[in-house]
C-alpha cells in the first residue's frame, strides 16, 4: 500500500486488547483490506492462557472518517481499547 503525503491523512496510537476466541480472525488485516487503513504493529504481548487477552500497541494512518470506520469496527467485535493516543500530543489518555 503506497502512502499519500495528503494533509487530510492521520495517524493514531492506540492499545488494543484481543481475546484468544478472535485468534483465527484476521482483525487487523480486515483494517487494512477493508477500510484502507495503514496499521504498524508497534508492540504485542501474547499470554501462553488462553485466558489472557493480545495486547497490541498500533498505529493506525488514514483519513479521520476511515480511521474512524476502523475503530467503529473494533466495537463492534466488542473489543476492547485500552488506550488511545491523545491526537494534540504524545499523551495518552483512557
Amino acid at each position: 500500500m503506497k502512502f499519500n503525503r495528503n494533509p487530510s491523512v492521520i495517524k493514531i496510537r492506540l492499545q488494543l486488547s484481543i481475546p484468544y476466541c478472535y485468534a483465527q480472525t484476521p482483525i487487523l488485516s480486515r483494517l487494512v483490506s477493508q477500510y484502507n487503513l495503514g496499521v504498524n504493529i508497534l508492540a504485542a504481548k501474547l499470554e501462553s492462557d488462553r485466558n489472557d487477552p493480545g495486547i497490541f500497541d498500533i498505529e493506525l494512518q488514514g483519513t479521520t472518517q476511515k480511521i474512524n470506520q476502523g475503530l467503529d469496527y473494533l466495537k463492534a467485535l466488542n473489543l476492547q481499547i485500552l488506550s488511545k493516543a491523545n491526537i494534540d500530543g504524545d499523551s495518552w489518555y483512557y
